[in-house]
């Protein structure tokens, strides 16, 4: 992608304060890898300057994490989500290119050490791939306060989607509970949620299914997602709805610019109709889109 068609560290900026004082208060940055982005800390310092903001978030693969765990915290992220979908250095070699899988685990203690108010890991199920390894990252969260995420195989361009391949939340709650007692754990009327989540008795981390296959949450999600380069997502699954990016090259005022999302949201549709979309690739990439 040219560079110029990429959003700048100000217009993201820009884009985060006009949308923090209508009323978001969590802000995810995501990737693609964020950790790349050059003078990513002055963006993260500019958006946790906003005193509403309850929480500043951050998704990586953490390959670069490691040695910029203290200095992520101290700028403000207050939140982290690692991806890592093997524990199996040959199968992590193979998914990702590189033999980091140490460099991985590292800093995931690394970043439980430096006190973030949440340390996630995300981990896609895929059959025939890594379903094998369920009670295996079951046992890393024994001794680490982790929220374990378990998230279906989702259909997008370029990850050989196959809808044998999906290894469904309900199956995956099926056998883990057959070696460990899954307690559920409370949910909260006043949050959002998008699965199941429960705990083992005895163990300091939690585990989540994230379901968006085989059970929708349409009508729990709250998300807006911008692409790098500067397009409105209101729904993970379908086309971007509006051209950010150019509003804000065009001279645009904040009122015109909340104006135009305000009327995005409102032709969003109900629902994603991710039953109907399975049958074949969501014509976009993952890594365009972020989690």
């Amino acid at each position: 992608m040219p560079r110029e068609n990429i959003l700048t560290l100000e217009e993201i900026d820009r884009i985060a304060t006009i949308l923090i004082a209508n009323g978001i208060d969590k802000i995810r940055l995501t990737g693609g890898e964020p950790l790349v982005r050059k003078n990513l800390i002055w963006l993260i310092e500019r958006l946790a300057n906003n005193t509403t903001l309850k929480a500043l978030a951050l998704t990586t693969n953490g390959v670069l994490l490691r040695n910029q765990v203290a200095i992520l915290h101290s700028a403000g992220i207050t939140h982290l989500n690692i991806s890592l979908d093997s524990l199996q250095r040959e199968r992590f070699l193979a998914l990702t290119g590189s033999d980091d899988l140490h460099t991985v685990l590292a800093a995931i203690d690394e970043s439980i050490a430096t006190g973030f108010q949440a340390v996630k890991l995300n981990v896609v199920v895929i059959r025939g791939f890594n379903d094998d390894e369920l009670n295996a990252f079951v046992e890393l969260i024994k001794n680490r306060p982790i929220a374990l995420r378990f998230i279906e195989f989702m259909p997008f361009t370029g990850n050989r989607w196959q809808q044998e391949n999906v290894v469904t939340a309900d199956e995956m709650i099926s056998r883990i509970a057959r070696q460990y007692t899954l307690l559920p754990l409370p949910t909260n009327p006043s949050q959002t949620t998008t699965g199941a989540d429960y705990t083992i008795s005895g163990y300091a981390g939690s585990i989540h299914f994230i379901a968006p296959v085989s059970h929708s949450f349409c009508r729990f999600c709250n998300r807006l997602r911008i692409t790098a380069d500067g397009h409105l997502k209101t729904c993970l699954f379908r086309s971007p709805s509006l051209d950010l990016r150019s509003l804000l090259r065009n001279g645009r005022n904040d009122r015109q610019i909340i104006e135009a999302i305000s009327e995005s949201l409102q032709s969003k549709p109900e629902s994603s109709e991710l039953g109907m979309i399975v049958t074949g690739d969501i014509p976009h990439c993952m890594t365009a889109i972020g989690g």
